[in-house]
């Protein structure tokens, strides 16, 4: 059983154009794990009974799904809609949605770059899933020709990743049990501006691990006994973005310090957790600094 720790004050660069995602481990209080959020495209559900698709929301990445079966049959993207992964991760709201129903072809914007430019788009059909591996096929949207590969899945890990531009299997996130927590960016749709927007911040392991907002007490306050009495769901962006807000007369990011966070990890250790600021001691933005200290019963 753990006993009572202190708070410790911790922080992590993403960097000033927020290029890397970090996987954090609470318990040891360290990134076990970075990559360019540019690298990868699609996120393909390990296990054996896995068929989702995720795509990289850290890019702003869409798909829109076509009436056409055969990938030569498809060579613009006049007219189309588009669909997002909902920021809840919920596998059920994926942008591929359940793609085995009709061997459709879609069609993948795979979204912005660093720089800001955009990254072209592919068609890509999904030919077959079993419980160690994914068939795909995808090419250049107005190409004619077609790539294969087999994915095998990775079932150390959530998802096994993969890189359209390059047709490789990549190591993005570390096995499942290792991580709580990870910062980036990631696409949020605002329903009301019917916008997808690239926002930055704190989303969970779906896989185990549950974040809960707290905002009426003060962080020391903040006991055991609120855990046992938070209404936890499995949304993986309850951390989210919210907890700063951009100040366009200072033009800086402000951290709201009246929020806080409990935070229950796969193994039933649970957090307490508040972010102090978004800067690091030279000024630059995405460093997250954060409260954070064990709670026991």
């Amino acid at each position: 059983k753990p006993t009572a720790s202190s708070a410790n004050i911790v922080s992590v660069s993403m960097g000033g154009d927020y290029a890397n995602q970090l996987f954090y481990n609470l318990k040891d209080k360290k990134v076990v794990l970075q990559n360019n959020r540019e690298t990868w495209d699609l996120g393909f559900e390990s296990g054996e009974d896995g068929y989702h698709l995720i795509v990289n929301g850290a890019k702003i990445m869409a798909v829109s799904k076509t009436d056409a079966t055969e990938l030569s049959a498809v060579i613009s993207d006049a007219g189309v809609s588009w669909k997002w992964d909902v920021a809840s991760g919920n596998l059920d709201s994926t942008a591929f949605g359940d793609w085995r129903n009709d061997q459709k072809v879609y069609i993948v914007d795979r979204g912005s770059s660093l720089a800001g430019g955009s990254l072209g788009k592919m068609k890509v059909k999904i030919l077959s899933v079993d419980d160690t591996k994914y068939e795909i096929e995808w090419a250049e949207l107005s190409s004619s020709s077609s790539n294969f590969a087999t994915i095998i899945k990775n079932n150390a890990c959530s998802f096994t990743y993969f890189s359209l531009n390059s047709g490789q299997t990549l190591t993005i996130e570390p096995p499942r049990e290792n991580w709580d927590i990870c910062f980036t960016s990631y696409t949020h749709y605002f329903v009301v501006e019917n916008m997808p927007y690239l926002v930055t911040g704190v989303i969970s392991n779906r896989y185990g691990v549950k974040a809960f907002p707290i905002s009426n007490k003060a962080f020391a306050d903040i006991s055991y006994v609120d855990y046992l009495s938070s209404n936890f769901d499995n949304a993986i962006n309850n951390i989210g973005y919210n907890w700063k807000k951009y100040d366009f007369d200072l033009s800086l990011y402000t951290v709201d310090m009246a929020q806080n966070f409990i935070v229950e990890t796969a193994e039933g250790r649970v957090y307490k957790l508040h972010f102090l600021d978004f800067y690091d001691d030279f000024g630059v933005k995405g460093a997250p600094k954060m409260e954070l200290q064990e709670m026991v019963p």
